[in-house]
């Protein structure tokens, strides 16, 4: 054993120097990648297009960020004319409906009118100034611009009106710094929104009714001015009618006839039988009498001739006034169906909320957001 001891002790240096090159020896590990990963994030476009948007976004959807309230309207906006289907039926979403009546609700409570009425009451600037300084009005959002146009612009971007195609159900959002406020701004905007679709159906029936209106005032003075002219004949010439009365003065001379007929022949007889009798003079008399009324009678009727033509004329003008009256009223009740058909009428089915909690921001949904853009925006630029 000591021998095999030695012979190892003695062999020689080239031999141990071939047995330590044989041995396995340990290499280092490079630390390149850790050195180019935290390169890559110390990069500019890093810090530019990652770093300080999400420190941003954090900062102010985390800290900064004022609570937004919002007041929530439901309405409908039907018309007779064009919606044939019941409000239940629409509501359950079987079948379609009109949406005209929404978009004229939409555009009027955004129109520059309705800014202008909503500002009057509640002053747009002073009733948003409490949010935060990016988001409230003047604030960075509007390059802190004041000026009408900016508030009107500003005021659109606070209200939300959503239309249902399906049932023309429409939702009217509005965002504020606090419930009070969007509570009575909505109420505001659903009192006003009723105001101008009145005041539209106003304009309808105006449109419909004002013509058929006008000539039935019109033919109403013209039929009592035949009325008028008439009676002056009447007074004037002494008749009622020429056709009454010439029919009248015909039969009262007929009747005189036949009475002079008879008393002519009782005259005859008598101054036949008996000469002299007293009672002739009697009879002569009474046929004088009649002879001369007939006479009147048939002179009467003669006369109702010159005059018959001008009453005539006056009452075939009235007879015509009158069937054309007819006819104007018939036309303007038809008038006041049709355009009570066209009336556009809101119906509520919700009234404004006045929510005791905000329902904004989104913070974390704003944050995510800002966070994946600007991760795929660095891989895109990479």
């Amino acid at each position: 054993m000591n021998h095999f001891s030695k012979g190892n002790l003695s062999e020689s240096p080239a031999t141990q120097s071939r047995h330590e090159a044989n041995l396995p020896v340990a290499i280092p590990a490079s630390n390149t990648p850790i050195k180019a990963r935290w390169e890559c994030l110390r990069s500019p476009l890093f810090l530019v297009i990652v770093a300080a948007p999400n420190l941003i976004s954090l900062a102010y959807w985390g800290v900064i960020a004022s609570p937004v309230y919002q007041s929530e309207t439901i309405v409908v906006v039907t018309n007779p004319n064009k919606d044939s289907d019941s409000l239940t039926s629409l509501l359950a979403g079987n079948a379609g409906a009109s949406t005209s009546g929404a978009y004229i609700l939409k555009n009027r409570l955004l129109s520059w009118d309705e800014y202008k009425s909503i500002d009057e009451k509640f002053h747009i600037e002073k009733t948003y100034k409490n949010g935060d300084f990016v988001a409230r009005a003047g604030g960075l959002s509007s390059f802190w611009r004041t000026d009408d146009i900016s508030m009107w612009k500003y005021y659109q971007s606070k209200i939300g009106i959503n239309i249902d195609e399906q049932t023309g159900i429409t939702k009217i959002i509005v965002s504020g710094w606090n419930s009070n406020d969007t509570f009575k701004i909505s109420e505001a905007l659903i009192h006003d929104g009723i105001t101008h679709l009145n005041l539209l159906n106003t304009e309808e029936d105006n449109d419909f009714i004002s013509s058929a209106s006008t000539e039935t005032e019109r033919l109403r003075k013209e039929l009592a001015l035949d009325e008028s002219a008439i009676a002056q004949w009447r007074t004037v010439h002494g008749y009622l009618s020429p056709d009454s009365d010439y029919t009248s003065l015909s039969s009262k001379h007929l009747q005189l006839d036949n009475k002079y007929i008879d008393l002519n022949s009782q005259y005859q007889s008598v101054l036949h039988n008996t000469p002299g009798n007293p009672s002739t003079l009697t009879l002569k008399t009474q046929m004088n009498v009649i002879q001369n009324a007939e006479l009147d009678a048939r002179t009467a009727s003669l006369a109702i001739f010159p005059v018959a033509i001008e009453y005539e004329t006056l009452n075939l003008k009235r007879e015509t006034d009158s069937k054309l009256l007819v006819s104007a009223e018939t036309a303007l009740q038809e008038a006041r169906i049709k355009s009570t058909q066209n009336h556009y009428y809101l119906k509520t089915v919700s009234r404004p909320s006045e929510p005791r909690a905000p329902s904004g921001p989104q913070r974390l949904k704003w944050m995510l957001v800002v966070l994946i853009t600007s991760i795929i925006l660095r891989a895109l630029l990479a």
